[in-house]
């Protein structure tokens, strides 16, 4: 018989509030029935949530170590949340643990622009030109049109600041009719984090190989793009500590890309 868990989900102030003993699973996964109804449950009460123009959903965990998983993936996927909610993009982050368990908490905040108000200059920024969003259609070839920039523009051995850091993406579209997804979301932090990393693997040929069959790009750029020390502020297995993702219209499809210190 199944472990009864204890779990709760309430909305207060325009916050929704789900506390869990542990955090969610994804639900092609293995999970118990206990968090399939927390995760409905969070459904329910986003779908409810008003949206505002100018706004996104922002979506904080506390209680879960820093490598245990991605943020979209423990805040997004594993709920399966409404995607009239990220139309607009979304603002993941982490929070200090309060007590035993997790809190996931949500609600609607001001959109973010790449290039923000901050008065510290960025670590890094890259504006990525693309002819259309089916050019981030996928995360290798998200991976594809931010590494290309990344090498071209940012300078080799750049070095991590100790606090960790935020990861701002902002896609212009170029027409009103594309709008942000879960999966849209997923494909462009995984492809775009990975894009700051140097591939450092044994089987670097192989992988090139295997990146330029499915791209239908050259091997030996792909060789060069996995290998090389430029931009890259990330050791391999390090997560960004947070991630604003804004998706608009815009006068013409761009990536609008930084990494900022936390």
């Amino acid at each position: 018989m199944e472990e009864l868990r204890t779990w709760s989900v309430g909305t207060d102030g325009g916050i929704v509030t789900a506390a869990c003993p542990e955090p969610l699973r994804f639900v092609s996964g293995t999970r118990p029935e206990w968090m399939s109804r927390c995760s409905s449950a969070i459904r329910d009460a986003l779908r409810e949530l008003p949206i505002e123009d100018g706004t996104v959903l922002e979506a904080t965990l506390a209680g879960v170590p820093p490598q245990t998983a991605e943020l979209e993936d423990m805040l997004l996927y594993s709920v399966g949340i409404p995607e009239t909610q990220v139309h607009a993009g979304v603002r993941l982050r982490r929070a200090p643990a309060v007590g035993p368990g997790v809190v996931q908490r949500y609600r609607r905040v001001p959109a973010a622009t790449a290039a923000g108000d901050d008065e510290e200059a960025p670590l890094a920024a890259v504006h990525v030109p693309i002819a259309g969003v089916y050019e981030v259609e996928s995360a290798s070839s998200a991976w594809l049109v931010a590494r290309r920039a990344v090498v071209a523009t940012l300078p080799p051995d750049g070095i991590a600041p100790p606090g960790g850091i935020e990861l701002r993406i902002r896609l212009s579209t170029g027409t009103d009719r594309e709008r942000g997804s879960i999966e849209l979301i997923k494909k462009l932090l995984d492809g775009i984090g990975d894009a700051f990393y140097a591939y450092a693997g044994a089987d670097l040929d192989e992988t090139a190989r295997a990146l330029a069959m499915e791209l239908k790009q050259g091997q030996d750029e792909m060789t060069m793009l996995l290998s090389s020390p430029r931009g890259a502020l990330l050791a391999s297995g390090e997560r960004f500590g947070a991630a604003d993702v804004a998706i608009g219209a815009g006068a013409r499809p761009q990536l609008e890309i930084e990494l900022r210190a936390l």
